[in-house]
C-alpha cells in the first residue's frame, strides 16, 4: 500500500507549480463617520475570498500573507520592508473606508523586485453593497494581472454537460491476511461511462471544481492461495466524484459509491472434490486519482481505488489502476439561476 501511495505522490510533485503568487496584506478599515482608523481584522480575509472565487487555474494564486498578525502598511517602505521579511515578490495592500454614504476601497499592487507600485485599483459603493464593492476590486486586481503577466487566464466561457466513456485496466491486492491467505490478486479490468451535468460546478482557491457520476462495469481475477482457489469477480458501481480542475489540463479527484459483486469462486478444500460456490454482496468503493487531458476530447487517469466488499468476512482490497476516457457528448449547459 506504501509503495502505492509513494508513486502517487511521485506523479503529483512533477505537476506545475503555480507561474505567479500574489500576497495580500491586512488592510485597513477607515470609518470617517466615526473620525476613526482601525484595523478590521476580517476585511482581508474577504477580499481574498472573492480574488479566490475567481478561476485563474494554476496560473496565479492569491494568498494572505505569511504573517497575518502583522500592522497594514501604510507607506512604500512598509510594504518593501513586508516583503523583504516574507519573501513575497508581490504584494496587495490597501484600505477600505466609510463615508458619509459610500463605501470606498484603494488596494495597490506593489512589485518588490522593481520597488513600485504598479497599479491603484479603485472601488465605490453604497454602505449595504460591502460585497459587491470587494468583488468589483477582485475583478480588477485580477483582470489587471492577467493582462500584465500575460496569463491567458481569460473568460472561463460557457458552463457544458458532458458525458465522457472510460476503459481500465489494473491489478489489485486484498488487504486482510484472512483473504491473502485464500487468494492473491492478479488482473483488472473496468469500463463503463461518466456524466459530468455541469463542468465549472463552483470555484475556489482560484480553482474549478465540479462532481460527476460514473457507472462501471468490472472484471477481475483471484487465484492461488492455500486451497488453489479461483476468483472470477464481476463487479457493478456507481461512484460519485468530486474533480478539482488544476488548470486547463490535470486535475485531481476523488469519490466513493455503492458497489454491487457477483462471484465465481472455485476451491479445492482438503479431503473434498473442487466445488464452486456463487457469492453477491454489496459493498463501497473509495477512489483518489489524477487526470491528464492531452486534448478536447482524450484524456490519461491514475486512480487508486479502495474497495469494501461485505461478505460474511468482509474484503478490503486495494486496485491500482491506469485509464482512458474519451468524450461523447459536449452541450452548452442551462443557464443557474
Amino acid at each position: 500500500m506504501r509503495s502505492y501511495m509513494t508513486g502517487f505522490l511521485l506523479l503529483l510533485s512533477v505537476m506545475k507549480i503555480p507561474a505567479l503568487n500574489v500576497q495580500l496584506a491586512p488592510l485597513f478599515y477607515i470609518d470617517e463617520t466615526r473620525d476613526a482608523v482601525y484595523d478590521q481584522s476580517r476585511i482581508h480575509w474577504d477580499l481574498l475570498r472573492r480574488l479566490r472565487a475567481i478561476e485563474t487555474g494554476r496560473a496565479l494564486n492569491f494568498s494572505l500573507l505569511g504573517n497575518d498578525r502583522v500592522q497594514p502598511p501604510q507607506s512604500l517602505l512598509d510594504a518593501v520592508s513586508l516583503c523583504r521579511d516574507d519573501r513575497a515578490a508581490y504584494l496587495l495592500y490597501g484600505y477600505i473606508a466609510k463615508k458619509d454614504y459610500t463605501l470606498y476601497g484603494e488596494i495597490k499592487l506593489f512589485d518588490y523586485e522593481k520597488r513600485a507600485i504598479l497599479r491603484i485599483f479603485y472601488a465605490a459603493d453604497d454602505h449595504d453593497n460591502r460585497e459587491r464593492l470587494l468583488s468589483n476590486l477582485a475583478e480588477k486586481i485580477a483582470a489587471y494581472i492577467d493582462e500584465t503577466f500575460r496569463l491567458n487566464i481569460g473568460d472561463p466561457g460557457p458552463d457544458y454537460w458532458e458525458l465522457w466513456a472510460l476503459a481500465g485496466a489494473g491489478y489489485w491486492t486484498p488487504l486482510d491476511k484472512t483473504w491473502t491467505d485464500l487468494l492473491i490478486g492478479t488482473g483488472l479490468i473496468t469500463g463503463g461511462a461518466r456524466f459530468v451535468p455541469r463542468d465549472k460546478l463552483f470555484t475556489g482557491f482560484g480553482k474549478a471544481f465540479y462532481i460527476s457520476a460514473a457507472a462501471e462495469l468490472g472484471y477481475r481475477l483471484g487465484m492461488g492461495g492455500v486451497y488453489g482457489a479461483w476468483d472470477h469477480s464481476l463487479s457493478a458501481g456507481g461512484p460519485v466524484r468530486l474533480h478539482l480542475q488544476l488548470d486547463r489540463e490535470q486535475q485531481l479527484f476523488a469519490g466513493m459509491g455503492l458497489l454491487y459483486s457477483l462471484d465465481f469462486m472455485t476451491v479445492k478444500e482438503p479431503y473434498k472434490n473442487r466445488e464452486t460456490k456463487i457469492y453477491n454482496t454489496l459493498g463501497l468503493v473509495f477512489s483518489l486519482g489524477y487526470a491528464f487531458k492531452a486534448d478536447d476530447g482524450f484524456s490519461f487517469f491514475f486512480d487508486n481505488q479502495i474497495e469494501a466488499r461485505f461478505y460474511k468476512t468482509p474484503m478490503i482490497t486495494c486496485s491500482p489502476r491506469l485509464g482512458i476516457e474519451w468524450l461523447l457528448i459536449k452541450r452548452e449547459a442551462a443557464r443557474k439561476w
